[in-house]
């Protein structure tokens, strides 16, 4: 329905009230912006609109102030609802549905990009291939929903698999155990496995010992044992 057939970008299967379709995330965009389809779905839905001004920078660098319609929509993945709010540029057509930095923050997702796939933060286990390029729809009839919680075709992290353990400490992203971190929210801990990962040169396993600390038994005035 909202399809997005650009590559190479992050592709997400989405649901938007009875209808279903094939977006772009995008990390250069601060905001989520809705493409045509989007917008044509939802005023033949009776969506309510609100018109702002809303500074603007592209990629090119323009800048510019103008008038955009702003809607809140309930958009579902992978089991998940947010409500998102959606910017739509005027007399913009074929563009896409973007989801911006601001969808990401708030549902916590997680992109690896060198894999090919994503995860929620709060459930690094449930690994999802980014969803496929599918032919623009030739007409604005809705898809049926499909409610799965979590696609059959996610990779497990929980299935063994060969593979050469040095191999292993150089690629394997890190990622927190389900015991580990109980108090940090999504956000915190989505941050927090983002660190480990930009760091992973520090942090993952083998290597000489550390020259930073040195263990020793402070024996007092009792001789060393």
């Amino acid at each position: 329905m909202f399809t997005c057939v650009t590559s190479p970008v992050p592709l997400f299967e989405i649901e938007v009230y009875e209808a279903t379709g094939t977006v772009c995330a995008d990390t250069g965009a601060s905001q989520s912006v809705g493409g045509e389809l989007m917008f044509n779905f939802l005023k033949n839905r009776g969506q309510k609109f609100r018109e702002l001004y809303l500074p603007m920078c592209l990629a090119d660098g323009q800048q510019s102030t103008p008038l955009v319609q702003k809607a809140t929509v309930p958009i579902t993945v992978c089991g998940r609802t947010f409500q998102t709010d959606l910017i739509f540029l005027p007399h913009a057509k074929g563009n896409r549905t973007l989801l911006g930095v601001d969808f990401l923050k708030i549902s916590g997702i997680v992109m690896n990009m060198r894999k090919n796939y994503w995860y929620f933060g709060d459930k690094p286990n449930c690994r999802i291939p980014f969803a496929k390029d599918i032919p623009l729809p030739t007409n604005d009839s809705p898809v049926e929903l499909n409610n799965s919680s979590c696609p059959t075709s996610s990779i497990s992290s929980d299935v063994p698999t060969q593979r050469n353990p040095a191999d292993e400490t150089e690629t394997s992203d890190h990622h927190l155990r389900e015991e580990e971190g109980q108090d940090l929210d999504a956000k915190e801990r989505n941050d927090f496995i983002v660190l480990l990962n930009e760091n992973k040169d520090v942090f993952r396993l083998g290597g000489e010992p550390t020259p930073f600390v040195k263990h020793f038994i402070n024996t007092g005035d009792h001789p060393p044992v």
